[in-house]
């Protein structure tokens, strides 16, 4: 996939005919000649299609598909230009209710022309235009797609999208759909271009202070080699990937908030102060226990915590998977080798079960994710089992981009799980470096 160019107009008007589907509502919106409407409202510079968003795939060398998408924020304004180009070629303007709205980066349009149908184009564009846009900092991608056209929503499912709500669009009712950001932080910062060099240096070494600590600007700047804390503060107040890059951890020469945000009092410094409390709390020890003694009351609070965990994480499990596979939870957690349980002021909030060299589960209390329970547990079962294996679901691509946080990396696939069912396995194994980066705790 590459960035789009002026001349590829044609192919993304064609994406975006193929995207509408409906000749009825393209000769209502566009007029008759609508495929050269839209190759010039492709062609302009502010515009829902324009070229200027807008990316193509290409197969030797040759246009295939394209895909056209822009923050929701700047719906209105591009909606006007889109508007400007329809009056000056059609005479008139629809009527459209808004599709997408701020907070999302949407993905208005992708199409991929007849003759390389089939080929995988399509799950390629929108992969990597969802990759492009998390690692410029947007944490959600949205789009909508006819609810009569299971076919596409499948396609956008097993990609991580789940459905938001439903919207109205020319009459058709439509799913809303969002995919949250799994791009790890700090691969985002190393790779986005819509940040300056220096800022990238500020950010990464920003990302070295662990949660619940603070570091002063000075500080911040000597590591980095700047001589100018006052530097540092502007490149935070630039920060577009907080809070995931932490600037509420850096704090002033004598500890004071100082500013947050470009605010130096007010809401602003309040969520600093709430947000290092909340870390301070999170970044607490919790005790973890080898359990030999698994009495029923134990074993029914886990299958709760598991219940609760694939709820969260599973989403491609149906309803009636989660009460098939329960059944067999509470035998597992009686059976398994060795059973690992954290827990918080006596209550259990994760576990893990290991056999052999292998994790064999893993799940997180989902109000207790986040907080490094699961990356203990894992260097815990490292230091004290030489674990060495864990098998993971292919579709909870918060778990598998976890593990290869930790170290892990994949040596097989399977296409069904251990029971038949069809639930693609991962199955990995852990490289002989230290694992220290940080992630987001998964539930496999």
């Amino acid at each position: 996939m590459r960035v789009a160019r002026r001349e590829d107009a044609e192919v993304i008007a064609h994406a975006v005919a193929m995207a509408i589907g409906d000749e009825s509502v393209l000769r209502d919106y566009c007029g008759d000649d609508y495929i050269s409407v839209l190759e010039d409202i492709a062609a302009a510079d502010a515009t829902q299609y324009s070229w200027r968003h807008a990316f193509v795939a290409e197969v030797d060398g040759v246009a295939a598909g394209a895909i056209v998408g822009y923050d929701g924020g700047q719906l209105e304004a591009l909606r006007k230009g889109t508007f400007e180009v329809l009056m000056r070629c059609v005479g008139r303007v629809p009527n459209i209710v808004d599709e997408t709205e701020a907070g999302e980066y949407y993905l208005d349009s992708v199409g991929v022309l007849p003759q390389y149908r089939g080929h995988g184009v399509g799950r390629a564009l929108v992969s990597s235009f969802c990759d492009r846009v998390f690692i410029d900092g947007y944490e959600r991608v949205g789009l909508i797609v006819d609810c009569e056209n299971p076919n596409a929503e499948a396609l956008y499912t097993s990609l991580g999208f789940e459905r938001v709500g439903t919207k109205l669009f020319f009459s058709h009712k439509m799913w809303h759909l969002q995919r949250r950001n799994d791009v790890d932080i700090r691969r985002r910062v190393e790779l986005t271009t819509q940040i300056t060099t220096f800022q990238r240096r500020v950010y990464l070494e920003l990302l070295n202070v662990p949660a619940g600590q603070t570091i002063t600007y000075g500080e911040l700047a000597r590591r980095i080699g700047c001589r100018s804390a006052q530097a540092v503060g502007q490149a935070l107040k630039r920060n577009p990937f907080a809070p995931n890059v932490p600037c509420h951890r850096v704090v002033a020469a004598d500890g004071s908030l100082c500013g947050y945000n470009g605010h130096r009092s007010g809401e602003q410094i309040e969520q600093k102060r709430m947000l290092l409390d909340a870390e301070k709390q999170q970044n607490r020890v919790f005790q973890v226990d080898a359990v030999a003694n698994r009495t029923q009351d134990l074993i029914v609070e886990l299958t709760q915590l598991w219940e609760a965990s694939v709820r969260a994480t599973h989403h491609f499990l149906s309803e009636m998977d989660i009460c098939e596979i329960r059944e067999f939870v509470p035998v597992a957690l009686a059976n398994i080798p060795h059973l690992l349980v954290a827990n918080e002021y006596d209550k259990p909030i994760a576990f893990m079960g290991v056999d052999g060299c292998a994790i064999e589960m893993l799940f997180v209390d989902p109000s207790r994710r986040g907080v490094g329970i699961g990356r203990m547990l894992i260097k815990h079962s490292i230091e004290h089992y030489g674990i060495e294996t864990v098998s993971v679901n292919e579709q909870n691509s918060e778990a598998v981009g976890f593990y290869q946080h930790m170290g892990f990396v994949v040596f097989k696939r399977t296409d069904l799980d251990e029971q038949g069912r069809p639930f693609p396995i991962l199955y990995m194994s852990l490289c002989k470096n230290d694992p220290s980066a940080v992630a987001e705790e998964p539930n496999v």
